[in-house]
C-alpha cells in the first residue's frame, strides 16, 4: 500500500526550521550571542535526537514483523537510532567552538546513512522531506557557527 503524505508532517518540518534560522542570525547581533548560540545548539540536539527517535520506532514496528534475515536490519536501525543522542549530548557539553560544527557534521552523517544504508525503512515522502530540511538546518547551523569565529 502506498501512503499518501499528508500536509501536517510538511507543515511541521518546516516550522520546526524557525529557531535554526533565527537563532543563527541572532548570533551574529553582540548583545544576543551567548544566548543564540546556546539556543541554536540545544535546539539542534533535540532535533538530531528526534531523528534517532524515528529510526528506533521503525525498528520497533519492524521487529514485530520481521523475519530470521531481517534481525541484522533492524538490529543496526536499532543501534542507528541511539548514535544521534550520544552525538548530541556530546556536541552539549563540548567546548562551544565545537558544538555547532559537530552537530552540522552529525546533520549530514545520519541523512547519508539514511540514504544508503536505512532508505528501504523510509516513506519517499520523508526522504524527501528529510533532504530539505536537512540541507536548510545545516546551512544555518554552519552560519550560526561562523558567527562564533
Amino acid at each position: 500500500m502506498v501512503q499518501k503524505e499528508s500536509i501536517t508532517p510538511r507543515l511541521l518540518g518546516y516550522l520546526g526550521l524557525l529557531p535554526f534560522i533565527v537563532s543563527s542570525l541572532l548570533v551574529w547581533v553582540p548583545e544576543y550571542h551567548h544566548y543564540a548560540v546556546q539556543s541554536l545548539t540545544i535546539y539542534a540536539a533535540v532535533i538530531v535526537t528526534f531523528i534517532g527517535g524515528v529510526h528506533w520506532g521503525l525498528a520497533m514496528q519492524a521487529s514485530k514483523t520481521s523475519s530470521n534475515h531481517d534481525d541484522q536490519y533492524i538490529r543496526k536501525q536499532f543501534i542507528f537510532s541511539v548514535i544521534p543522542s550520544l552525538v548530541a549530548w556530546l556536541a552539549v557539553v563540548v567546548a562551544q567552538q565545537y558544538s555547532l560544527i559537530i552537530i552540522a557534521i552529525c546533520f549530514v552523517s545520519f541523512w547519508y546513512l539514511e540514504k544508503t544504508i536505512f532508505s528501504k525503512a523510509l516513506e519517499n515522502w520523508y526522504t524527501t522531506l528529510r533532504n530539505h530540511l536537512t540541507l536548510v538546518a545545516t546551512l544555518f547551523i554552519v552560519i550560526g557557527w561562523l558567527g562564533t569565529q
